[in-house]
């Protein structure tokens, strides 16, 4: 149903049916109705939706797709900034975006050496996945036990 999916990119956003409908220029009650099903958005609605959210028109209207549309690399931090705004006054986003923006030239030049080096390094080794630690785990429990082996067959040969 489409109420569903106009549901979902309201949840995606983090937003409630009245700050949704005031960012679109609705009402909250118009929203409430076309997530019910109570009433069928009209074209312009959909197309508002999906131009405001980034949302794919054919999965608007049909459920059939991508939800989403990939974002440009200028919208993505866009949203990311409108999303941190959203958040409550001391939360990490919106503390992270407030220290960005009182950055000066000389902090953001060490700033850009910081994230050249964790480029870097990600570059150079990959993430340790869960299996690549249970198996240095194992390795490191039998270095251990084979130590431990050796101490005890050189006390009992001495």
């Amino acid at each position: 149903m489409i109420g569903d999916r106009i549901k979902e990119v309201r949840i995606k956003y983090r937003m409630n049916q009245a700050d949704f409908a005031k960012s679109l220029g609705l009402s909250q009650s118009a929203i409430a109705n076309y997530e019910k099903g109570v009433r069928s958005p009209i074209d312009a609605v959909l197309r508002l939706i999906c131009d405001k959210y980034n949302v794919n028109l054919i999965w608007l209207r049909t459920g059939e797709g991508e939800p989403f549309l990939q974002p440009s690399r200028d919208e993505a931090i866009e949203a990311f900034c409108q999303e941190a705004l959203r958040d409550e006054d001391e939360s990490f986003r919106r503390r992270f975006v407030a220290a960005l923006a009182a950055l000066d030239v000389s902090d953001w030049e060490v700033l850009e050496k910081f994230v050249d080096l964790i480029e870097r390094s990600k570059k150079e080794k990959p993430p340790e996945t869960e299996r690549d630690k249970i198996i240095r785990e194992l390795d490191r429990e039998l270095k251990e036990e084979e130590r431990l082996a050796g101490e005890s067959g050189a006390s009992t040969a001495g």
